[in-house]
This record gives structure tokens, C-alpha cells and sequence, in this order.
């Protein structure tokens, strides 16, 4: 007489659904973990409201992210991939200050449009690393070719006698892409406004005054 087995099968409900790829599993994660930070801050984001949202358990999503700091800096580079060229092209259309801010402005108002999940979590950046050590302990250690790219219009624009060359280029970032941000947030938050106009309003304030 055969012995029964002591082992049990294994649930089938944990870790990615049958059938499914280890890309979809995590697609879906960083797509639950970007609509939960972004909706409740990085503090109130609990690894069990992103796996509801991405239809698994919450031991599961430790198979491919060992914390929710290694999470959260993994929804930034994932929108980055998407970002990044973007931003890219928008530089590189034109050797021109003023084209090259128009191009930038659209891109990240058609961002904004398409995806005003990206664009808010995007904006809340800055607050949560100084709200959190472990994240500006993070940030701080990483190459950002984002703010390498943010800051190339800039000094370009100073080389070619565009704009006034005692303006720091760290200033002009955080007054062009901190105002951007700024608007994006405002416009979550408020209804009835359209961050295209505003940009439109802000854009012709810029010719007006900043750009030579």
C-alpha cells in the first residue's frame, strides 16, 4: 500500500497568475505601485494595496522587489524609459533656446494628458526625498541623466548668448521644470483648469521676459 504524500500542492493563487510572463507580472506591479504612491504618498503606500491592484499577494511582489524603496526607485526608472526620449527629441529638434523650451513644454503637457498618473508622481519627487532619508540616501548615489539632460538646454543657451550668463544653471532648471511640475499638481488638484493653456500663458510670460 502506497504511502499519501505529506506534501501539499501548491497554491496556485501566490506569485504570478498561471500562464502569465515574469514582464507582465512586474508591469502590473510597477503600474499598482505608481497609481499607489501617487494616491497616498510613498509613507501610506503598503505593499499589500499594491498587490490588490496588481492581482497577486503581497509575499509575491518580494519575488522581484526585495523593499519598497527598491520598488518605488524602480516606478522612477520605469517611467524614465519612457520619458527620457521624449525629452530627448525635444532637445535635440533644435540648437534654440526658445524651440527647445516650446518642444519640452509640449512634451511634457502631452505626458500629462496621457498619463496624469506619471506627471503627478513625477512632481512629488523632490518631497518624498526629503521626507524620506532612505530615498535621498538613494538619490544621492545615482547618475541622473534626466537632470543631466534638464540641465544641457540651459548651458547650451548660455554658450550661444541666449539668456543672461549670471543665471546658475541649477536655478534656471528649478524655475523652468519646477514651475511645469507646479502646474501639473495644480491642475490634479483643481477642476476645470487645463495645463496646456497655463503652459501656453506661461510660455509667452518666458519669451517676454527670459529668453533673449
Amino acid at each position: 500500500m502506497k504511502r499519501k504524500s505529506s506534501h501539499t500542492a501548491p497554491d496556485k493563487t501566490i506569485g504570478r497568475p498561471v500562464g502569465s510572463k515574469r514582464e507582465d507580472t512586474i508591469a502590473r506591479i510597477l503600474d499598482s505601485a505608481l497609481a499607489c504612491f501617487t494616491s497616498h504618498g510613498y509613507a501610506s503606500t503598503k505593499f499589500k494595496d499594491i498587490a490588490v491592484g496588481a492581482n497577486i499577494t503581497s509575499a509575491a511582489i518580494y519575488q522581484y522587489f526585495d523593499s519598497k524603496p527598491a520598488l518605488y526607485i524602480a516606478v522612477v526608472d520605469h517611467i524614465y524609459q519612457d520619458i527620457y526620449p521624449r525629452f530627448q527629441q525635444a532637445i535635440e529638434s533644435s540648437t534654440r533656446l526658445k524651440e527647445r523650451i516650446r518642444n519640452l513644454v509640449e512634451a511634457m503637457v502631452s505626458l500629462h494628458e496621457q498619463s496624469p498618473l506619471k506627471s503627478g508622481f513625477l512632481s512629488s519627487i523632490p518631497l518624498e526625498t526629503q521626507r524620506h532619508e532612505t530615498l535621498k540616501e538613494i538619490f544621492s548615489h545615482r547618475e541622473n541623466e534626466m537632470r543631466a539632460l534638464q540641465a544641457r538646454i540651459f548651458e547650451d543657451a548660455i554658450k550661444n548668448g541666449e539668456i543672461n550668463p549670471e543665471w546658475k544653471v541649477d536655478n534656471l532648471v528649478m524655475m523652468f521644470f519646477g514651475s511645469m511640475s507646479g502646474m501639473a499638481n495644480y491642475q490634479l488638484s483643481v477642476e476645470g483648469t487645463s495645463l496646456r493653456q497655463a503652459a501656453d500663458i506661461y510660455l509667452s510670460m518666458m519669451e517676454l521676459h527670459l529668453l533673449r
